[in-house]
């Protein structure tokens, strides 16, 4: 890496005296990354830590979430906390059938699960004209 040309040196908390090249180097950072972690921190672990992306770690993922449908509910022959009632959408959002706000992964996972057991139903049952999803796919292009 060439030299960048700014001599200018940070003192730490710690009493060490760094460059931007420096945290550059052991961060991972771009210039303007460097110049801001510098200007933001003193401690050495907040200076020199790794570069993240949106408050996680760098190259790390999030874990996967699976929906998991939990059994409608009956009384008296009328269904109550049903499983259709996952995903409506209400002024705040899509909620779950209690009433909790869903977040972006609960929803895209409630509709991958949907797309499941729809492509199942579609696959066990006799229908008419039935048309694949992959043929229609490649027949628009």
């Amino acid at each position: 890496m060439s030299r960048l040309g700014n001599l200018k040196y940070w003192t730490l908390a710690d009493g060490q005296c760094v460059r931007i090249e420096d945290v550059m180097l052991r961060a991972g950072l771009t210039y303007t990354g460097a110049c801001s972690r510098l200007r933001r921190y003193t401690r050495p672990e907040d200076v020199f830590a790794s570069k993240k992306q949106q408050g996680i770690p760098k190259g790390t993922t999030l874990d996967k979430i699976e929906w998991i449908n939990a059994p409608s509910k009956v009384c008296w022959g009328i269904q109550y906390e049903s499983e259709w009632e996952d995903g409506i959408l209400r002024e705040n959002g899509p909620t779950d059938r209690y009433g909790k706000p869903l977040g972006l992964r609960e929803t895209l996972a409630l509709a991958k699960y949907r797309d499941k057991l729809r492509q199942e139903w579609l696959d066990n049952n006799d229908i008419i004209n039935k048309e694949d999803n992959n043929e229609l796919c490649n027949t628009e292009k």
